[in-house]
């Protein structure tokens, strides 16, 4: 079955994935976005105005999201921790605290760290 995946020309780093690119990859990319916002605002940053999504350029033959602990362990090595998670989204953040970024999980809870 292909995916599809969409993005926020706005939000750099906001990716999300579904199953059905008109309509799941579209929810997904909801949920990315309010996370998206939830961190500007707590960092105090502006939210741009032109939120739209957009489908990105290439569909996926199969969702490239966290399935498992060893997918995060590369992150966690190159200095990125969990910031925070809605549903199945989360943020991770580098040591620089500029660099972060939301990305989609397989649905898996994990601890912060």
């Amino acid at each position: 079955m292909a995916t599809g995946s969409r993005t926020v020309p706005s939000l750099p780093g906001c990716i999300s994935q579904g199953k059905t690119p008109k309509k799941e990859a579209l929810e997904n990319i909801k949920e990315a976005i309010a996370l998206y916002i939830d961190v500007l605002n707590e960092d105090g940053e502006p939210v741009p105005e032109d939120l739209a999504p957009i489908e990105s350029c290439h569909r996926v033959s199969k969702l490239r999201a966290f399935r498992d602990e060893n997918a995060l362990q590369h992150y966690r090595r190159a200095g990125f921790k969990i910031r925070r998670q809605t549903g199945s989204h989360i943020v991770l953040q580098h040591d620089n605290p500029t660099l972060w970024f939301v990305c989609q999980s397989s649905g898996t809870r994990y601890w912060y760290s």
